[in-house]
């Protein structure tokens, strides 16, 4: 850890009704290169940590805005990390130093040490302290500590034998020509090994490095079933241009039938009312048979659509098909559960002597309904301990009444599921929004840089400062309202 976050600076925590802050006090004889704060403040980055300056009796306090972040020991004592999530943390560290010569700030004025790198609950950003002043010591050495401690002290981490990417990155920083610049490449080709190299992969990839919440994975395209479903269209279209020419010539068919009965001169050698009644009954004879012709063509035309639309792909049929198995595996297994639940001799249990035992025979029918033993019923109970009491927090609000119970001695409330104790569903609350502790017999809680803060007995506590709980307290998470109960 570098000695000046030990020795030469004080660090402390403070908050104002909006935001939470990390305040380092530097001492009167520091020179901070304003132009530096200037360039933080004017070009606002996510690997950088917002600051301002105070200056008060001749001191000068840097703020920090660590709202709604924590720092990463916190996160690291409570998750274990996968590839892609330490290869992210590693890659968010040396980010912002990369890229401080693009604002005229030196590399080595950032603070490596894992309690000051601050990060969001969801590891979906890492911010890191600046301090705006000229700092002594190997910036170079100090790094190499940080990774080598990252990996082998501070996470847990998930390494397959299949994969030993945790010992390519050891021998990568113990080289003797080891330098940051050349580590940043390492890193980044370690990365994109892990996924395809074609020009889209990539573009595809830095888009979603730049904006992952608007990124979309594309529809995976199977050109066999593409060339399938062409044909059948093609072979749609076919039958439907037959079928529509069918029908124009069984049209031009029943025009000429009637031209040549009035051009053949057969209606003319018989009376006038018997011509009228023939081509009367001829006509409605033609016309029928007219729209049934058409009836026919018209349905054959939809019922190809509609085969062509039930064999739309053999992954629909395939879905289709296994959600009936499931189903059927589903009835198989309710009926299979309802029979040896309602079948009383299924768990008859015999004597000594081989007498089948009646598990119910004080009342073996009830209301005319044969009354089923429970399974075990001859299984003696074990009496356990007394159910160990904690404290707990009692929801007030009528519609939820929640109750938690504080079952670990460093319990975190929040949303983020996954890296909380207990889950709150409202959006007011943090993703990592207060920790309440026990130690020696007392209650404590903690605000971790929450937005909307947390409140005892209606007042706002400081973040990151432990607050002691009594009985029958009101605490606030947001305005979500508890009472702090010791059983």
């Amino acid at each position: 850890m570098p000695d000046v976050t030990q020795n030469k600076y004080n660090y402390t925590y403070e908050r104002n009704a909006t935001a939470s802050y990390l305040v380092a006090e530097i001492g009167k004889s520091e020179e901070v290169q304003e132009y530096q704060v200037e360039m933080i403040a004017n070009n606002p980055t996510s690997g950088i940590l917002p600051l301002y300056i105070r200056r008060k009796d001749q001191r000068v306090k840097l703020y920090y805005n660590i709202t709604s972040k924590v720092p990463l020991t916190w996160i690291l004592k409570r998750k274990k990390l996968n590839k892609n999530e330490f290869m992210g943390i590693l890659c968010g560290v040396i980010k912002p130093i990369m890229e401080a010569c693009n604002y005229f700030l030196k590399e080595s004025s950032f603070i490596l040490d894992e309690n000051y790198i601050f990060v969001s609950p969801d590891l979906s950003g890492i911010s890191l302290v600046y301090l705006p002043m000229p700092l002594a010591g190997d910036f170079q050495n100090n790094f190499k500590d940080f990774v080598l401690r990252f990996i082998t002290s501070l996470a847990d981490v998930e390494d397959s034998p299949s994969d030993n990417y945790l010992q390519c990155i050891l021998v990568a920083v113990k080289q003797e020509n080891f330098n940051i610049a050349g580590f940043d490449r390492f890193l980044k080709d370690m990365c994109l090994t892990q996924s395809p190299k074609t020009e889209g992969d990539v573009a595809k990839q830095e888009s979603c490095e730049k904006n992952s919440s608007d990124f979309l994975m594309p529809p995976v395209n199977n050109p066999k079933m593409d060339l399938k479903e062409k044909g059948k269209k093609k072979m749609r279209n076919t039958i439907r241009a037959w079928r529509v020419l069918a029908l124009i010539l069984s049209q031009v068919a029943v025009v000429a039938v009637l031209i040549g009965l009035f051009t053949s001169g057969v209606l003319e050698s018989i009376s006038k009312e018997d011509a009228t009644s023939i081509i009367s009954g001829l006509a409605l004879i033609v016309g029928a048979a007219d729209f049934l012709i058409i009836r026919a063509i018209l349905s054959g035309v939809n019922s190809g659509q509609k085969a062509g639309e039930s064999s739309g792909g053999e992954y629909d049929t395939a879905v289709k098909k296994q959600s009936n198995r499931l189903k059927v595996n589903d009835f198989e297994s309710k009926n299979k559960n309802s029979i040896e639940n309602e079948v009383p001799f299924l768990h008859n249990k015999k004597d000594l002597n081989g007498r089948i035992i009646n598990e119910n025979r004080d009342n073996p029918v009830s209301d005319g309904k044969l009354t089923i033993p429970r399974k075990n019923s001859y299984e003696t109970e074990f009496l356990s301990k007394h159910e160990e009491v904690y404290p707990y927090l009692q929801g007030t609000d009528s519609s939820t009444a929640e109750k938690i119970r504080l079952t670990k001695q460093q319990f975190i409330i929040g949303r983020l599921e996954g890296q909380v104790d207990y889950v709150c569903s409202n959006n007011a609350v943090g993703k990592m929004h207060a920790e309440i502790l026990q130690r020696d017999g007392s209650c404590y809680i903690k605000d971790l840089n929450s937005k909307n803060g947390t409140f005892v007995n209606n007042e706002r506590i400081e973040s990151n400062k432990e607050y002691v709980l009594e009985n029958n307290d009101k605490v606030s998470l947001a305005n979500c309202d508890f009472i702090f109960i010791i059983p």
